[in-house]
């Protein structure tokens, strides 16, 4: 496709293809041969082209595909890498706690078994004197058992307070004669006087 610019200045005897090679600079001195030249320049550039693309453009492709993937695998590694020195810390502190754990079950173990009743006891007792019920039902069951042989009423003790006794085995009931007494078992007397002794000093 020639564009021509027609002007006053051009010769009458140039035709208009002689002027549109002029616009060309010449390779030979032949019109023919030169616009021949320029036509193949015009086909084979963009064919070459063409024909590259589509030949090695997959390869450049892929090529550049690998370097993405090993990219993201080797972002991947050092993600599983710090992941993997994660876990290591991870173990190696909760197996630190573990440790700490068995060693104080082991002296807790130690503890209680060098502990004796009476510490025992009066670990609980300094645990229950503080609520008012195990209190009052301690006052009634020395009432009963220092001050009246044992005999109580159930109804005047109170079923709440006599189970609170019972279920820690600070007393028991014994049947005499078709008759309940109470009666303070070891534990019981034990706390019985520190409950005496808590009352003087109060």
């Amino acid at each position: 496709m020639f564009l021509l610019l027609i002007e006053d200045n051009i010769p009458r005897h140039i035709s208009s293809f002689q002027y549109a090679m002029s616009l060309y600079k010449p390779i030979t001195e032949y019109y023919i041969i030169d616009l021949v030249l320029y036509k193949l320049w015009e086909l084979l550039v963009p064919a070459l082209l063409t024909f590259l693309a589509i030949k090695y453009f997959p390869r450049v492709n892929a090529w550049a595909h690998r370097i993405e993937g090993k990219n993201y695998f080797d972002r991947r590694l050092v993600y599983d890498e710090q992941r993997s020195e994660f876990e290591k810390q991870r173990t190696n502190f909760l197996r630190g706690v573990a440790d700490q754990k068995e060693q104080q079950k082991g002296y807790k173990e130690d503890i209680e078994e060098q502990t004796t009743d009476k510490e025992r006891w009066q670990n609980e007792f300094a645990e229950l004197a503080a609520d008012n019920a195990f209190v009052k039902a301690m006052g009634n069951a020395i009432d009963s058992i220092y001050y009246r042989g044992g005999i109580f009423n159930q109804g005047a003790f109170g079923k709440e307070l006599l189970d609170l006794l019972l279920t820690r085995q600070i007393v028991v009931v014994e049947f005499r004669a078709s008759e309940a007494r109470l009666k303070f078992t070891q534990k019981g007397e034990e706390f019985a006087k520190m409950f005496t002794l808590k009352a003087r000093w109060d």
